[in-house]
Formats: C-alpha cells, sequence, structure tokens
C-alpha cells in the first residue's frame, strides 16, 4: 500500500486513487498531442532533408537494351539508366514523384493520425467520467460528428466551452479539418466534393497537388495547435480544477 494513503479510511483510499486515475486519463490527453506536435517538427525536417539531398538517394546501373537504327542489323547497346530503389528514371519522373508527391501523402498521414489520436484520447475522458458516476455515454445524434458528440459529452459534465478561442478552435477543427481529413481516409485524397473545394479556396495552407489535397506543414501546426488549446482546457479544468 502506498505510504501516503496508510491514514486514511478505505472509502478515502479509494477516492484519491481514483483522482490519480482521472488526472493520468486527462494528462494523456494533453501529452499526446505533444508528443505528435514534436514528432511533426522532426518528420517535416526529415522531408525537407531528404527533397533537399534527394540525388543522394538516386543509384545508378548499366543496363542493355536492343537498339536499331532502322537500317542495319539491331545491336545491344549499354547504357547507365538512374533509378530509385528499381523505380527508373527513363519510366517516371522520379524526382518529381519522390519530392513533390509523395511528401503529400507523409503530411496527410499525420492529419490522419493526429485526428485518430486526439479522438481516442477526448473519448478516454468521457468514457471515464461515465464510468466514475456508473453512467453510459449517449448515443450520437445522426446530424453531430464524433468530435463534436465527445465534446457535448464533456459539456454535460460541466465543461463549458463558450471561450471564443476555444469555439474557433472547434469551429476549425470539426467544419474544416475533419473533412480535409476525411477526404483523405475516404476518398483517396480526391477533391470530389463542393465543399471541400470551398474550404481549399479559403485557405492559404492547403492546396492542390497532382490533383491531391496537398496539407501543408503549417496547415498540421494549425491543427495540431486548437487539438492543443481544448486539450489544455480539459487538462486544466478537470485535472487541476476538478471540476468534474
Amino acid at each position: 500500500m502506498d505510504i501516503e494513503l496508510l491514514n486514511f479510511t478505505e472509502e478515502e483510499e479509494c477516492q484519491i486513487i481514483r483522482s490519480r486515475e482521472k488526472y493520468f486519463v486527462v494528462q494523456a490527453l494533453s501529452e499526446e498531442i505533444v508528443f505528435l506536435q514534436s514528432f511533426l517538427k522532426q518528420q517535416e525536417r526529415q522531408i525537407q532533408d531528404y527533397c533537399d539531398n534527394f540525388e543522394k538517394y538516386v543509384e545508378e546501373v548499366e543496363a542493355e537494351r536492343e537498339h536499331w537504327d532502322g537500317y542495319n542489323e539491331p545491336e545491344i547497346v549499354v547504357f547507365t539508366e538512374r533509378h530509385v530503389d528499381g523505380i527508373l528514371e527513363s519510366e517516371f519522373d522520379i524526382k518529381g514523384v519522390f519530392t513533390e508527391v509523395l511528401p503529400v501523402y507523409q503530411r496527410q498521414s499525420m492529419l490522419v493520425t493526429l485526428w485518430s489520436r486526439f479522438e481516442a484520447k477526448v473519448k478516454d475522458v468521457v468514457l471515464f467520467l461515465h464510468e466514475e458516476r456508473s453512467t453510459k455515454i449517449r448515443k450520437k445524434p445522426k446530424d453531430s460528428s464524433i468530435l463534436r458528440h465527445l465534446l457535448t459529452e464533456l459539456s454535460s459534465f460541466g465543461l463549458d466551452f463558450s471561450d471564443k478561442k476555444l469555439q474557433e478552435a472547434i469551429s476549425f477543427l470539426d467544419d474544416e479539418a475533419r473533412f480535409v481529413r476525411n477526404c483523405w481516409v475516404h476518398d483517396g485524397g480526391l477533391p470530389t466534393k463542393h465543399q471541400i473545394g470551398k474550404i481549399i479556396e479559403r485557405s492559404s495552407s492547403l492546396s492542390i497537388t497532382d490533383r491531391l489535397i496537398d496539407v501543408s506543414n503549417s496547415y498540421l501546426h494549425e491543427v495540431a495547435g486548437s487539438m492543443s488549446l481544448l486539450a489544455s482546457y480539459v487538462y486544466h479544468e478537470i485535472g487541476i480544477k476538478r471540476r468534474c
């Protein structure tokens, strides 16, 4: 038994342990975003380093090819072929693919990761609060997103998200970033829906590359920043002030 709890009754010990568990659950939400924000920076440095030093990863190999000038007998000629892991420069624009298109895939994967982990950690908090009260999470309304539903659940426990900055963060995440994320998850990044087109038009951090939504590094940090603001608020209200 923890020496700090020796002078408490069994009921008081349970309350203290439960309080600690709650603290760790809400702390995990904030910590998750902190680590992901750091990883975003590291990922971008790696992407930029790769693009800046692309030639270092290009290899050359001697290849043979049959050549015919249209008059004489065909002959075998030896030439040098540039490639990246067997992907030939004679068949593909390897520099364009690896330094312009594939980084788009890498950044969108971070957006998907940010979204899934943030939702999962917020849900952990909601489920903990329900378990604490022996209640169950309510069924999500059809016209509500998962994120809105989880925040509504937190509101039912006494959290107030009416602050202007919190509302702006929620609106940005739920009315914009969520649709960009969904476009990649469900449509492979193709902006097929009219709403996505309007979102891209009004954002200086989103563009189109090779017909796909290009999520810039600055956009990822904007998403992570909004999540961090909400996570910090939840941590402060529940973990520090213990409002619920």
